[in-house]
């Protein structure tokens, strides 16, 4: 009987051959929730995570981006059934850096920093009567905004 030199033993364990640690393929993890794009092994549970670029389908949620240890990560658009769409940094599944957020009625438009899902830091904020206010939001709130006029 000869041994798979692709299949060692370590401590107990199998080592997965390198070319079955990545790939691209279409999981299906219900009727509703699809994920199309890169996966890598995750060697401590031997499972496959999103990893690299793909689209995620969750119903009529859709994020087309990146994916690092199956979070969003990195560049990426996310659209929800209501009509509201981010586009823009994902840090760990998260809004984080810089990013489009436009609302359901797509009159209503912030553009800035994010941090932990909110509007924190520099931004521009269009309201639904096309008014543009600028300034500093923190934790979601825009406080002492300045209006921006037209020219």
């Amino acid at each position: 009987m000869s041994k798979d030199p692709k299949k060692k033993p370590v401590a107990g364990k199998n080592v997965v051959p390198e070319e079955e640690k990545t790939g691209k393929a279409l999981f299906y993890y219900n009727d509703d929730i699809i994920y199309d794009g890169e996966w890598m092994l995750n060697e401590e549970t031997n499972q496959k995570q999103k990893h690299g670029f793909g689209i995620y389908k969750d119903g009529s949620n859709v994020y087309e981006g990146h994916f690092e240890n199956d979070l969003m990560h990195g560049k990426g658009k996310m659209s929800w059934a209501n009509g509201s769409q981010y586009e823009g940094d994902f840090v760990k599944g998260l809004m984080e850096g810089n990013g489009i957020y436009t609302w359901p009625n797509k009159t209503q438009r912030y553009e800035g920093t994010w941090v932990n899902n909110k509007m924190h830091g520099r931004g521009r904020f269009t309201s639904d009567d096309g008014k543009v206010w600028k300034g500093y939001f923190y934790n979601g709130k825009g406080e002492n905004l300045e209006r921006e006029l037209a020219l």
